[in-house]
């Protein structure tokens, strides 16, 4: 189809093209109103921002009572620095006389995304005074309040509603699990982590991360074996898991430094602006005395964070 040719020529960085194909594509379907927003990018990969923001601009103006396509307009002006322009967008959706639990948690994530923080956690407040929410929605909703705006009272509060929902939401078990971590009650960290591994079919990286958050409260039962074994599964299951070789990284610290260093040096290539990564790196540094890497690792940590 003539969609499918302009994605071609898009991935191909060839956006002039992609625009006569894209075009050529809504006037066989006018209804595909996606094909706004892949014209509004490629206007804006060739400089023409006016042209742009009209394209993302078209599906609110054929359709202006539906939520998604204020939220694609707001997220295309945060893109472009224009704050106040995509906040007009969330809002916008709120008064929709269909509005739901899903629109205020848009305008929450935006919020918590250009730092308004008290207006986020309303936002989150408004979401859940809606009927029939879904597990699905109370896990996001718990994502939200324990990622975003560090609320571990109420993320607890949504986990527990979305896994009394469907008692298989793995994803819900390790939510819970990570606010369970930073309790510090590890023992019911390793019951959550434990039930989201048992609730989740795929072998894949989301099952890599249940496998590190477990090695990680193993860890700190010093139930080393455990740990261990965790933290390999981990990586098994995805080589990238930055966790699982922090993990393993803490396991040989006082084992073998070198060994230990290697695997924070690991984790730390995958992520080289986690902070957590380079003070380890750091610590296992100064365990052999090489005092210059260990500074230099302070430094780097410094610089991620002041504080």
């Amino acid at each position: 189809s003539a969609g499918l040719v302009g994605f071609v020529y898009e991935k191909n960085s060839d956006f002039e093209n992609a625009l006569k194909f894209y075009k050529l594509a809504l006037e066989f379907n006018n209804n595909e109103l996606f094909y706004h927003k892949e014209i509004g990018d490629c206007y804006l990969a060739l400089n023409e921002k006016d042209k742009a923001i009209e394209s993302y601009r078209q599906p609110t103006v054929i359709k202006p009572n539906d939520e998604p396509y204020w939220h694609w307009l707001g997220e295309f002006y945060y893109k472009l620095k224009m704050e106040d322009k995509a906040l007009e967008c969330y809002v916008k959706p709120t008064t929709f006389e269909k509005a739901n639990s899903r629109t205020w948690k848009k305008l929450a994530e935006f919020y918590s995304e250009i730092g308004k923080l008290d207006l986020a956690l309303e936002a989150c407040i408004k979401s859940t005074e809606f009927d029939n929410l879904s597990y699905y929605d109370w896990c996001e909703l718990g994502h939200l309040y324990r990622m975003k705006l560090k609320k571990y009272t109420q993320a607890k509060e949504c986990y527990e509603k979305s896994i009394e929902l469907e008692p298989s939401c793995a994803d819900g078990w390790n939510g819970l699990g990570n606010v369970y971590l930073y309790l510090e009650n590890n023992e019911k960290a390793i019951d959550c982590y434990l039930k989201a591994i048992e609730y989740t079919e795929a072998a894949d990286s989301i099952v890599s991360i249940y496998h590190s958050n477990l090695a990680s409260s193993y860890i700190d039962t010093k139930d080393y074996d455990k740990a261990y074994k965790a933290a390999k599964e981990a990586l098994t299951l995805n080589e990238k898991n930055a966790a699982a070789c922090n993990c393993l990284g803490r396991i040989f610290l006082s084992l073998d430094s070198q060994i230990s260093i290697n695997y924070f040096t690991k984790a730390h290539s995958f992520e080289p602006d986690n902070l957590v990564y380079c003070c380890n790196l750091s610590v296992g540094y100064f365990t052999i005395d090489k005092f210059d890497e260990a500074f230099d690792f302070c430094n780097k940590a410094l610089k991620i964070d002041t504080h």
